[in-house]
Formats: structure tokens, sequence, C-alpha cells
């Protein structure tokens, strides 16, 4: 039987087409001649994960992603198909669809973390997700505090800047080099001065020496005399012991009442009380003593005019009778008169 031309591009055409389609799905992930499971995962981002990206589990291809849909009033989540093209391969219920970095381009794919589930993902079923940590996010969490330390450390040292433009005017420089100058000066006068303290020194030094023997030979009397000092002590504890032995309290207080009474007289006195106030304070013994004077004064008067009348003339050499005196009395008024002349 004879094919005509016509027949043959149809043929052709037609497993042209067939090819195109069969490539396509191979692409996609599908698979025209085999069952496949479809599953389901829920995102809130996928961080650039496209169809066609790869599903993984222990790092081995089991399928692809098939559609990346907005889900939600406002789109606020991400709806993943995916399409196992494993048949024989049984998946948990609580299994986790994990986004994650394929390569370091930024490549995205999805690995499959089994569950413990007795129970198998039936098609489709949805199936729990996470999103691993990108290497972006990784790195901006490794230097987000080295940023937050460097923004401190640019925020202090501007301050820094600030208050040494504030402080170096030139009134500071010039007090700072006054400063300066001041140091330079008092480390010359400390350096004249050890100089001058090193010529006395050995001007001195024989007397240094001396003094040193001397403070030596006194430190080894102490030595000596250390049994002589522990007697002194000895004694010393001993007469401190005696002192607290001692009745000093009664003392103090019969000192203490003995000058309340003194007291208690000198108020006495003071008021005119009793006969020592009268005494003191009366005008009767100053004018008795006052009167006495006087007589006296009469007396020695008297008998530096007339002794003849008070004394007899035996005393004098005399042989005229006059007043008869004891020994006694003639003994005391030749001494008053005598003090007269």
């Amino acid at each position: 039987m004879k094919i005509n031309k016509q027949v043959k591009i149809g043929l052709v055409v037609i497993a042209g087409v067939a090819a195109l389609l069969f490539g396509i799905n191979f692409l996609k992930g599908k698979s025209l001649f085999g069952e496949q499971r479809k599953l389901y995962a829920v995102y809130t981002k996928v961080d650039g994960l496209t169809k066609a990206n790869p599903i993984l589990l222990n790092g081995f291809k089991i399928g692809q992603v098939s559609q990346v849909n907005l889900s939600g009033k406002y789109g606020d989540k991400i709806i993943v198909e995916l399409y196992i093209t494993n048949n024989e391969l049984v998946i948990p219920k609580n299994s986790t669809a994990r986004i994650i970095s394929a390569d370091l381009l930024g490549s995205k794919a999805i690995n499959l973390l089994p569950g413990d589930s007795n129970a198998e993902a039936l098609p489709g079923d949805t199936l729990m997700s996470t999103i691993e940590e990108g290497l972006k996010e990784a790195v901006n969490e490794q230097i987000a505090p080295i940023k937050k330390k460097a923004e401190g450390l640019i925020g202090g040292l501007d301050s820094v800047v600030t208050v040494f433009q504030t402080i170096l005017n030139k009134g500071a420089i010039d007090d700072i080099n006054a400063s300066f100058s001041s140091i330079r000066k008092t480390l010359g006068s400390l350096e004249t001065t050890a100089s001058s303290l090193e010529d006395v020194i050995t001007t001195e030094r024989e007397s240094l020496k001396s003094i040193v023997e001397n403070f030596t030979v006194v430190s080894e009397n102490l030595a000596k005399g250390s049994d002589d000092i522990d007697a002194i002590l000895h004694n010393l504890e001993g007469v401190t012991d005696s002192l607290n032995e001692a009745n000093l309290a009664s003392t103090i207080n019969n000192l203490d009442a003995t000058l309340d009474q003194l007291n208690n007289v000198l108020l006495a006195v003071n008021k005119q009380q009793g006969s020592l106030g009268k005494l003191v304070y009366s005008d009767q013994l100053i004018n008795g003593m006052n009167a006495a004077m006087k007589d006296l004064e009469y007396l020695l008067e008297d008998v530096k005019a007339r002794p003849k009348r008070y004394v007899n003339f035996s005393v004098f050499g005399g042989k005229e009778k006059g007043l008869e005196l004891t020994k006694p009395e003639e003994e005391k008024l030749k001494y008053i008169l005598k003090k007269e002349k």
C-alpha cells in the first residue's frame, strides 16, 4: 500500500507535537505515562520559589513544584502545588515541606522532611511547611550585632571628636603649652635638687656613716638591754595592777564629798551665814583692829615720850623705881623701842 505524501507529512507533524508535549511535561516534572501524586503546602513567603524547582528527600529528587499561586483576600498566603513522581514512596501525613537554598546562587528547592505518623499522605493533602533561613538572613543575623556595635562606636568617636574640638581651642592649647613648660621647669628643679642632694651625700658621707654606726650601736645596746626593758615593763605592769586594785573610786568619791562641803562653806560665807561669814563681811572686826592699832600707836608714842612711867630705870641703867615688868615684857618692849628708832 502506497502512502501518499500528505499522510507522511501529517504523521510527522503529529509525532512532532507529541514529542513537544512530552518534553514540556517532562520539564515541568509531569509524567504522561505514570500516575502522579499532587500534594500542597501553604507559605507566607516563598523567597523566590518558582515552578519546576525540585522536591528533594535526603538530597534525592522525588518530584517538582508545579504551581505557585497567591491565596487569601489580601494575598497573604501562597499555595504551592507539589507533584511527587515517585509513586512507590510512602510519605507520612505529618511530613514537612521546607523551602531551602539549593546552591550558593540562591536557587530554591523543597526539602521533604518525613514525619513519624503511620498514616500516609494522600493526593490532595496539605503538608506542614517551614522556610529555611537563607544566606542573606543568616549573614544579616550575624552582622546585625556587629553593625549595632559599630554604630555605637562611631557615635562614641563622634562624641570624643566633638569634645576634643571643644577642648582643644586656642586658649586650651596655650594652657597645655604652659602646663608642659611648668612640668619642664619642675623636672629641671628636681634634677637640680637631686644633684644638690648627691653633693650633700658625697660631702657628708663620713657623718652619715657615723650616724649609721651610732644607730647600729644603739640597736645593739637595746638588744642587750632587752632583759632590763622587760623588767621595767613588768614593774610598770605591777604598778598598773596596784593602781587597778586600789580603791580609787572610793578616794575620788571622798574627794568629791570634801569639795562639796568646801563649796557649801564658801557659799555660806558668801551669804554671810555663820560666824565665819559674819566675821569676813562684818565691819566690827576691821573697826576693832583699827582701834587697837590706834591705841598701840598712842601707847608707843607715850612710851617714847615718858619711858619712866612704864619702865624701871634699872632696865636702862638708872636707880629710880618705876613700873615693874616681867622679863618677857621687858624683852618685848626693848624690841618695840628698837624698831621705832
